[in-house]
């Protein structure tokens, strides 16, 4: 009797204890936080634009594409690159990023990746393309949430193509 009640106690004790989960590394926060951005920014179709306008520092750096260097306001941000989008209702844009990387650096992290970008059912001339090309975020922890300080990105010579 005696060595039957042993294995029963501790059985039990084993399942009365409640288990776990490890809370989420910086760099898993990271991966998670770049996957939203491009859920909610590189596929914006109908997003949002409230997580966008959270996820920057305000102001943040952003280097353009040409090289242009400049400190952005958010809303100035989702003005110039959000609103042609809603501008243009039939238009559809499909963003698959690929080999992302985080670094993390104390309370700093940068973010790379590539993306490929697809622009269809746009009815203006030259709406309807394709590009690829990488992206690096600055990202810097402020308390218990990141947020983005500096973004660049830079499309790949020879991957825009127009499309019909």
């Amino acid at each position: 009797m005696r060595f039957v009640c042993l294995p029963l106690i501790l059985m039990l004790t084993t399942v009365a204890v409640p288990q776990t989960s490890a809370p989420e590394s910086s760099e898993q926060q990271l991966t998670r936080l770049h996957q939203e951005f491009i859920d909610h920014y590189g596929n914006h179709n109908d997003g949002d634009v409230e997580f966008i306008r959270q996820t920057f520092l305000d102001p943040f750096v952003l280097v353009h594409k040409d090289g242009k260097i400049e400190l952005v306001h958010p809303q100035q941000f989702i003005n110039e690159n959000l609103d042609e989008r809603h501008s243009d209702p039939q238009r559809h844009v499909a963003t698959q990023v690929q080999d992302v990387a985080v670094h993390v650096y104390g309370d700093a992290a940068l973010v790379t990746s590539r993306y490929s970008t697809q622009v269809s059912g746009s009815n203006k001339p030259d709406g309807n393309h394709h590009v690829e090309g990488t992206d690096m975020q600055t990202w810097v922890r402020q308390g218990s949430q990141w947020k983005i300080a500096a973004m660049s990105t830079a499309g790949n010579p020879g991957t825009a193509t127009a499309s019909r």
